[in-house]
């Protein structure tokens, strides 16, 4: 019933594609956008910074950039960036179904070891995610152990983040000043977004007070970035035992390119990129109130912290 009632939501929000498909206890959705999504008419991506930080004195401004390079290498120190590969693909070796059954999975790098972003302590139920790339796309698989499943929010671009989901953060050029943000949930509601001028060096917050994130999710829409989710067991109902889900997404470089103005894609064998890989889950049955925010690259904060990304690099 609730699948019949997420085609109805899919279709009205504008979406050109649903397909279920359903298999034993796992349900599996496909959701395909359509190509004319609406974008900056340059195709780039403007500041999203807000009123930028004033400053009493030129002293001051000073020491504050001291003290944001002082915790920049403090955290690095503490907290090194990991590093995984992604090897090109032929052409059409890799269906966006939910399955990830084709050899081109099975050979790919396993990412593991995901941790509790701030207490930097391990997750709560296994977080799995492989990558893989060809001339079009970055894939991105994840494959997430839960016990019960929690997606309600069936709006495009919506807090996923308060419910189940994960998160792919890139930053294309590594600069540490421009990434795109993809979210995913279980019920696959999809969220985008592109954040620029982002400057640790200078006016880094935890909060990142000085950007203007309405403006970064309305100034960006994926047109060619295709996903599927595949849920093995019941979304929203903790008197049953999931067994978890699987999200496969497919980043064009085209979309990339326009989040980040990165001026070469796709990579070349040797380039390395900003990957952040994260996962909220909310652990329902063990606590309401409580939940892992899990990640690749732990920030001892929130996610947004892209000099600590990890790295991927890009091999052929």
């Amino acid at each position: 019933m609730w699948l019949h009632r997420l085609v109805q939501l899919c279709l009205l929000a504008g979406l050109s594609t649903v397909f279920v498909v359903s298999q034993g206890c796992a349900q599996r959705l496909l959701v395909e956008y359509p190509d004319d999504t609406p974008t900056r008419a340059d195709g780039r991506v403007a500041s999203t910074a807000g009123s930028p930080k004033t400053f009493a004195s030129p002293d001051a401004r000073a020491k504050a950039v001291a003290h944001a390079n002082e915790q920049r290498a403090t955290l690095l120190g503490q907290l090194k960036p990991p590093m995984a590969t992604a090897r090109r693909l032929t052409r059409g070796m890799i269906t966006i179904d939910g399955k990830l059954d084709e050899s081109a999975w099975q050979t790919a790098q396993v990412v593991t070891d995901f941790k509790n972003s701030k207490a930097v302590t391990p997750e709560s139920e296994t977080t799995r995610v492989r990558m893989a790339w060809d001339a079009r796309y970055l894939y991105v698989a994840f494959e997430c152990q839960d016990s019960d499943i929690v997606a309600t929010i069936t709006e495009r671009d919506g807090e996923l983040w308060r419910e189940d989901c994960v998160e792919v953060f890139i930053d294309a050029n590594g600069d540490g000043m421009s990434y795109v943000e993809y979210e995913v949930s279980p019920l696959g509601v999809f969220y985008d977004a592109a954040l620029a001028d982002y400057r640790p060096s200078i006016d880094w917050v935890k909060d990142l007070a000085h950007l203007d994130l309405q403006h970064s999710l309305e100034c960006y829409t994926v047109r060619d970035s295709p996903m599927a989710v595949a849920v093995n067991g019941t979304l929203n109902d903790s008197s049953d035992t999931d067994s978890g889900y699987v999200v496969e997404l497919a980043i064009s470089w085209a979309d990339l390119a326009r989040g980040t103005n990165a001026s070469r894609l796709p990579p070349r064998d040797g380039d390395l990129m900003g990957v952040g890989l994260y996962r909220i889950n909310i652990r329902t049955k063990a606590d309401p109130k409580t939940a892992d925010y899990a990640a690749w690259s732990p920030t001892k904060s929130w996610f947004h912290v892209p000099f600590l990304f990890g790295r991927v690099l890009f091999i052929d």
